[in-house]
Formats: structure tokens, sequence, C-alpha cells
């Protein structure tokens, strides 16, 4: 089992960089950990729990991973997905068909002023702002509301996740330039609560 690893290499005074692939065996041994304001992660147990990490740890490792964050406080996340290696393949065809930052940049600005609009009289400047009462009451609902509510019915989303839905929605739909979220875009706010790829989501709905 090979790994795609960033090796830094001394040569004398000389450093030298570059990605690489190294076995199982390649690896340092102890513990690495990498940390963040809020959490820190090993490594080796971040491998586990990525799908095609190959790391042979055993199932309690990747439990343990799993588990860091409990149930109550994955349910106060708005957006739920699982960040996987990327692939060689994925980054040349990014390359060729990247978006200019500045236009990612104009969308946004455009978004925050369609929403800073639409709650001028709330005292609310963007979705993040709206509670979640606001969201269902004063709002219009998304068309595909109905959506949410079997969701909420077969269990797999919270009251508290409806709310996180609904903002999600109107997030998208502000992005793509409609003046209300559409049956579409509860769609892909549902994929993206729910940890699916918003491109694959029709398969995990007729599962």
């Amino acid at each position: 089992m090979g790994y795609c690893a960033f090796l830094v290499e001394k040569n004398g005074d000389q450093f030298h960089a570059g990605l690489t692939t190294l076995a199982e065996r390649d690896l340092p041994a102890g513990e690495v950990t990498i940390r963040v304001e809020w959490s820190s992660v090993n490594y080796k147990d971040g491998l586990a729990a990525t799908p095609g990490g190959g790391c042979r740890c055993a199932p309690m490792t990747v439990r343990r991973y799993a588990d860091r964050v409990s149930g109550p406080i994955l349910d106060r996340i708005d957006i739920h997905q699982h960040l996987r290696p990327v692939r060689r393949s994925f980054l040349a065809a990014a390359l060729r068909s990247c978006e200019p930052s500045a236009a990612v940049a104009e969308r946004v600005q455009v978004a925050r002023q369609r929403q800073s609009h639409r709650l001028a009289a709330s005292g609310w400047r963007t979705n993040g702002e709206v509670p979640g009462p606001a969201l269902r009451r004063q709002l219009p609902l998304p068309q595909g509301i109905e959506l949410l509510d079997e969701a909420v019915n077969r269990g797999r989303l919270s009251a508290r996740g409806v709310d996180k839905v609904l903002r999600l929605a109107w997030t998208i739909g502000d992005l793509a330039g409609s003046d209300r979220p559409n049956q579409e875009h509860v769609r892909t706010a549902l994929a993206l609560r729910r940890g699916q790829d918003p491109a694959e989501r029709s398969h995990h709905e007729r599962a």
C-alpha cells in the first residue's frame, strides 16, 4: 500500500520538498498530531477514517476518530461533508476549468446584496443571522418544502436540522440569483446537510 506524501529532505544546508509515494514501512514511527484552533487529530487516525486511506487500523481506532464530535454538537453544524483525498486527475481537470477567484467573489457579493435587500426591514443582513422561527414564519417557504417533511418523518432530519436546511437553501438560491429557493435548491441543501455529494444525491434518494 502506498501513500502520497509531501516529503521534506535536508541535504547539507539545502532543503528539498515535493510530493512522492511512500510505502507503509517508510512512514515515520511515533505519533504526528495536527492541531488547529479548536481541536487536533492524529494523522494516522485520519487515514483510518478516510475512504481509500488504506490504513489498516483497528476498528476501535476508526470509531474513536468518528466519535470525536458528538451527535448534539454535530446537529448544530450547518454543513456535513466528508473531505476525501484529492486525486491528481481531479486537480488536473480543475486547473483546466478553474473559475477565477474574482468571478466567485463577485457572485458572493451579489448574493449578499440580495440577502441584505430581502432582510432590510428586519434588521438582519445575511441568512446566517436569521433565527429559525423567522425562516419558517416570516420568509416565504421554498418550493419543495415537502422534502423536509419527508426527511423529518423518516428520521433523517431533526427539528433543528430543518432550520439549517432552510438557511442553506436560501443561500444556494441567492448564489443562483433566485428570488425564492426552488426544489432543486432544497435538494442540494439536504445533501449538504446529510453529508452527501450533491452531484450524487439522486442515488441516495432512491436508496
